[in-house]
């Protein structure tokens, strides 16, 4: 979460564990390195990345899956959290650096530097638009592995699970829940207006009455924090990843099954000679077979990389989100150390990377976000959202491919309820 830098370091001389100024000096200097020289092109090119993968996903071939809902939502509560990165970090180290360095050798200055004021008379709005934007990603993540959870388990009834509307209604009611869980961080932080020695009028931020309550803390700084943040989604997306491979083990069985049932190889033999009647029926029954299976393999691929997709994503979550885990769980007791202060930067570091990588998953896994993505970047006279070329698109490939979607679905229809 956000720490004001300035009132922990001073508030950490009250601690038994008191920070040297060559140590305040040494934590100003790593945050400018890290929120200032790492962070600020990271959130910058993230802020891109996202904003492009939310016009790919929204494109009439891609927007009307329930899957790419989930992923168009999160990369918009991503670029909350990087615009969270750039003006609360990044750019406040960058600007106001000679003010904090002032800072350590003067703790009591009073006349503020003009950004930090800025900051300061923000802070008790914007914190709790970020955290619940913050707790929002977490969620959508769990959602979206639910999701996939949900086409690998039951792949013949998601379709009427996953609606679209059930799909909005999970994700409205996603954002009303982080944002309950966010009200009381409303009340927690207030802004208050001082004049400077220079007569100059500037703002500073403080603790309320009710955000320095014994409750509110345990809660939401506590407790809530661990279970609702962090300890609740961690657990549900590896208990989820853990039926989504069993699942997937199975289904790759299985469609070994599927496919064995139609060997183009097995020819009708009447007393042990083929009649020309024969021969003709089995040519035809093995186009047939071809083309089923060629649509089975290809059903069953797809899917797969859509739920590897959904995986890495996942992944990427667990590895840079974890340590940010232990930090608050340790901070609990050790608030002001030395040791949090100099690991939060990297910790921060690993979130903005979070909020960015997506894209490239998305790139790598899907077949059909690379192609709209090309179109978009390539072909910037063709309009990709024009709906008389989509549907045009969609005719043709339906046409196509009705026979065999039929038959394919006939087949495995046929093959689950024997199962």
């Amino acid at each position: 979460m956000i720490t004001n830098l300035t009132r922990k370091l001073t508030a950490s001389s009250n601690h038994s564990t008191m920070l040297t100024d060559v140590e305040k000096i040494l934590i100003v200097d790593i945050r400018l390195f890290v929120y200032g020289w790492i962070v600020l092109p990271i959130a910058l090119i993230g802020l891109i990345l996202n904003g492009f993968t939310v016009v790919v996903l929204l494109h009439p071939r891609m927007r009307n899956f329930s899957t790419n809902v989930y992923l168009t939502t999160l990369s918009i509560a991503n670029m909350v959290c990087l615009l969270n990165f750039i003006f609360l970090y990044s750019l406040r180290y960058l600007v106001s650096y000679e003010y904090f360095i002032k800072n350590v050798h003067q703790p009591y200055v009073t006349d503020i530097h003009p950004y930090e004021s800025f900051i300061n008379f923000i802070y008790g709005i914007w914190s709790p638009i970020f955290t619940t934007f913050q707790l929002y990603a977490i969620y959508l993540t769990v959602a979206v592995t639910v999701d996939r959870w949900i086409y690998v388990t039951w792949p013949l009834k998601a379709d009427s699970i996953c609606t679209m509307r059930n799909t909005f209604r999970a994700v409205v009611f996603i954002f009303l829940f982080c944002f309950i869980y966010n009200l009381p961080r409303w009340f927690e932080i207030e802004s208050f207006a001082q004049v400077s020695a220079t007569n100059r009028t500037y703002y500073q931020a403080r603790t309320t009455q009710f955000g320095r309550h014994y409750i509110f803390n345990q809660i939401m700084r506590k407790y809530g924090y661990i279970i609702f943040v962090y300890g609740l989604p961690f657990g549900i997306l590896l208990f989820v990843n853990i039926g989504i491979v069993k699942k997937m083990i199975e289904a790759k069985k299985r469609k070994k099954n599927l496919l064995g049932k139609h060997d183009h190889n097995r020819l009708l033999i009447k007393n042990g000679i083929k009649t020309q009647y024969q021969t003709k029926c089995a040519k035809n029954h093995n186009k047939k077979s071809l083309m089923i299976r060629s649509s089975i393999a290809s059903t069953f691929k797809v899917d797969r990389k859509i739920t590897l997709m959904v995986m890495a994503v996942v992944l990427a979550f667990f590895i840079c989100q974890f340590p940010y885990l232990i930090l608050n769980i340790l901070a609990t007791a050790h608030a002001d150390e030395k040791w949090f202060h100099i690991t939060k930067p990297f910790c921060d570091l690993l979130a903005a990377i979070n909020c960015c990588i997506n894209f490239v998953i998305y790139c790598f896994f899907g077949q059909n976000f690379r192609d709209i993505a090309r179109i978009v970047l390539l072909n910037p006279s063709f309009n990709p959202y024009k709906r008389t070329l989509y549907i045009k698109s969609r005719n043709e490939y339906i046409k196509k491919n009705s026979y065999v979607h039929t038959e394919t679905k006939n087949v495995m229809d046929a093959n689950m309820e024997k199962l």
